[in-house]
């Protein structure tokens, strides 16, 4: 009895011991700073260039977070994880949009870092860091045209559980400006084209990854790719049916996002990337 007590003690001092490392853990990633000089990117304000980014917006998935007037929302709300709310991004009370500068914008976009130097929550900056110049400054175009919404959100609030669960599991996924190396020389982007290159990088700033990296569709494997051409990868980007008559639910899988604000060269060249995926193992 004596060493079973001893025993239980000893776990009960050890589990403590891990919840305290964990709560630090996330105290400090969540304080953590990060010295990163915004590039100068260029904004335009012509109405072409701001329709390029509200494409762009629709692409890379803004609007599934922030609303579609991008005033903000809830995004996470769960009683283990805790509260999180997209940010209103507009020019409205309680809108960030009214103090970021064209660097803040950067910084947030791209290095996933807000203006107080710490990682902002979620976003997918590691996807959107390799935005070019261009389109970056087209996406901070639009964000800045959109009407003012006055919408003041609350804080986030991650509970206590939650912060375990992210500190052991995906602290990198929810603190993005981790992922980045941010005094790393940027690749170049391609030029917009028909081209295996470009079609990568419509994946990325996509943000495909965020589910098909864990997913193998490649056709290497005999993924689902394998039974697919360009016109049926085509027909599922644009009324979201597969192959083989499969309808895909637009809240699964965003199609819609994608195959109505890309143009058909633009799917494409997609399809072409796609075409060269290895199979996930090939260490390619």
């Amino acid at each position: 009895m004596r060493r079973l007590l001893t025993l239980s003690a000893g776990l009960i001092v050890l589990m403590g011991l891990s919840l305290a490392f964990t709560q630090l853990s996330f105290e400090w990633r969540l304080r953590r700073t990060y010295d990163v000089e915004a590039e100068i990117v260029v904004i335009p304000t012509g109405e072409a260039t701001i329709a390029r980014g509200r494409e762009l917006v629709q692409v890379g998935l803004c609007t599934e977070c922030h609303g579609s007037n991008l005033a903000g929302r809830i995004s996470i709300n769960d009683p283990t994880l805790g509260q999180i709310y997209a940010s209103n991004l507009t020019r409205g009370r309680g809108g960030v949009g009214q103090g970021y500068s064209d660097a803040d914008w950067v910084r947030a976009i791209r290095h996933g870092i807000g203006p107080d130097g710490r990682s902002l929550v979620i976003t997918p900056a590691q996807f959107y860091y390799y935005l070019s110049d261009e389109d970056l400054g087209a996406i901070i175009a639009y964000i800045k045209s959109v009407p003012p919404v006055d919408k003041v959100l609350p804080a986030p609030k991650i509970a206590p559980l939650g912060r375990v669960f992210i500190t052991l599991f995906n602290p990198k996924d929810w603190f993005p400006a981790e992922k980045i190396d941010h005094d790393g020389r940027r690749p170049p982007a391609p030029e917009r084209a028909i081209s295996v290159e470009y079609g990568e990088y419509l994946a990325r700033i996509s943000n495909c990854l965020v589910c098909h990296q864990a997913a193998d569709i490649s056709a290497a494997t005999g993924g689902p790719l394998a039974a697919w051409s360009e016109a049926d990868f085509i027909s599922l980007m644009i009324i979201g049916m597969t192959s083989n008559g499969q309808y895909v639910s637009g809240e699964l899988m965003p199609w819609w996002a994608i195959g109505h604000n890309l143009s058909e060269d633009d799917l494409k060249a997609m399809w072409l990337y796609l075409e060269t995926l290895p199979a996930p193992d090939s260490g390619n």
